[in-house]
């Protein structure tokens, strides 16, 4: 068995040794790259985390305009309405075949 020491010489073809610089280049590179756009992604997701918690916070504490609130009830106020005039419609129109009357649309 051969003894290594700090004296001890080795020989590699030069065609092996480039072979070896560049694969430890690419690998380097590759590393680095990973490394890189996993930083990257990791931030995107922190600033769309703080945005959908600044957007979480604005529905919960959404307060709509005077204006806005009027239009609503408004518009409640219409839909009972219509609601109440298609009851009255079909009352009528029960009536009118009571009698005899029949109602073409």
């Amino acid at each position: 068995m051969p003894k290594i020491n700090a004296e001890s010489e080795f020989t590699i073809q030069l065609k092996s040794l480039i072979g070896i610089v560049i694969a430890v280049g690419i690998s380097v590179t590759a590393y680095f790259a990973v490394i890189q756009r996993v930083t990257f992604n990791e931030h995107q997701r922190e600033i769309q985390w703080d945005k959908i918690r600044f957007l979480e916070e604005w529905v919960h504490t959404f307060e709509p305009s005077e204006s806005i609130k009027k239009s609503m009830a408004i518009q409640h106020e219409l839909q009972i309405r219509i609601a109440l005039l298609e009851e009255r419609v079909d009352q009528l129109e029960e009536d009118l075949m009571k009698f005899g009357y029949y109602y073409a649309e």
